[in-house]
């Protein structure tokens, strides 16, 4: 008896040591598969990250049961079980179609970019897509099946694409909401809100670009240049303009960093390179606004502190201070000449089109 109970005993243990390795295998972090003759499909679980490559269209298999109605039968998709995972769509520039349901229900996908192959797009394919801010349709071209519930909702969803196209026609028909892109959308330059020209373009495009990438748009088409930079974005980017170096060994005196925080790893360099102390010994203040003074500051640290060669000081507005180095430092190569000739605006608010342009300028020379 006691044999047989240890043997009980003994598989009941192997089966409870099989367990952590069943519930693994059930949650494989990457899945693939085919969605077309020649396209293949990448679902990332832990980034709810679809990549679709290869060329013609998606594609998925005929399944009836999916539908009360005979004459429109679902279609089913690899990912179809994950779909409430899906959190952004890559789509390689061979694929020519959208499949009818393609991405039905992806409840968490914010915006889908196109790329200029797909020239069209069959109906259903973002129904229920109740999260869906923006598609980006950039074939002028691109036929467009299906109503007012292809793109979600009407009240969510905005059409990107060109004057006079498709596009637009399908938007001004069913109800969305148009933006045109700018003629020149499909260079090195994806986002709407950065024109050729201004100050910031060459600088957005490089962090765009660099790598590792220093950073990216605030959506699909939208860099957000005027919008604030806070603290954790400001040592965040530069950071990353360094190469990403490393902070072990360093102690987080900060109660409002947190380890998960995308932010946490740059801080952390910041307090070991003597880049910031923070607003006081146990706080980071990371959602506080950066101000001109303190970016330039954060940048000249980072640098070693390299004394500037002239002491002529053309800002009224920067006095004997923790910054004045810092600031005439930067003059000096280039980095920013202030707001104006003897106004540097110290306590002015950093946009993000200013930080990636003091960085572009202090890195890539």
């Amino acid at each position: 008896m006691k044999k047989k109970i240890g043997s009980v005993l003994l598989i009941l243990a192997l089966l409870i040591a099989l367990v952590p390795a069943v519930l693994f295998q059930a949650r494989a972090e990457t899945l693939s598969g085919s969605c077309g003759e020649h396209a293949s499909w990448t679902l990332n679980r832990s980034t709810g990250a679809l990549v679709i490559t290869g060329t013609g269209e998606i594609e998925g298999e005929t399944d009836p049961y999916t539908t009360s109605r005979e004459d429109l039968p679902g279609i089913r998709y690899g990912w179809e079980t994950y779909r409430q995972e899906i959190r952004t769509v890559s789509i390689g520039s061979g694929i020519t179609g959208i499949g009818k349901d393609a991405f039905r229900a992806c409840g968490k996908l914010r915006s889908v970019v196109l790329p200029s192959s797909v020239s069209v797009i069959h109906s259903r394919s973002f129904e229920g897509c109740t999260a869906l801010s923006l598609i980006v349709i950039p074939n002028r071209n691109c036929v467009i099946y299906g109503n007012s519930s292809n793109f979600a909702s009407t009240a969510v969803t905005v059409i990107y694409g060109f004057h006079n196209t498709t596009a637009q026609t399908f938007a001004q028909r069913y109800g969305y909401r148009f933006s045109p892109l700018p003629d020149d959308y499909g260079s090195p330059n994806p986002f709407v809100d950065v024109p050729t020209g201004s100050f910031y373009h060459d600088a957005v495009l490089w962090a765009v670009n660099e790598t590792p990438q220093i950073t990216n748009g605030t959506d699909a088409v939208r860099f957000s240049p005027g919008k604030t930079c806070t603290r954790a974005e400001a040592v965040t980017l530069l950071w990353r303009a360094k190469k990403q170096p490393s902070s072990s060994g360093t102690t987080n005196p900060f109660t409002d960093v947190k380890s998960s925080a995308f932010y946490a790893k740059a801080v952390l360099w910041a307090v070991k390179a003597g880049v910031t102390t923070g607003t006081d010994k146990t706080h980071f203040s990371p959602d506080l606004p950066c101000t001109r003074a303190q970016v330039v500051t954060f940048l000249w640290r980072a640098c070693g502190k390299p004394e500037p060669t002239s002491t002529n000081n053309p800002f009224r507005d920067v006095p004997d201070g923790y910054y004045k180095k810092a600031v005439l430092w930067a003059v000096e190569k280039g980095i920013t000449n202030g707001t104006g000739a003897t106004i540097f605006s110290p306590d002015k608010v950093c946009t993000r089109g200013e930080i990636v342009t003091f960085l572009c300028r202090a890195f890539q020379r």
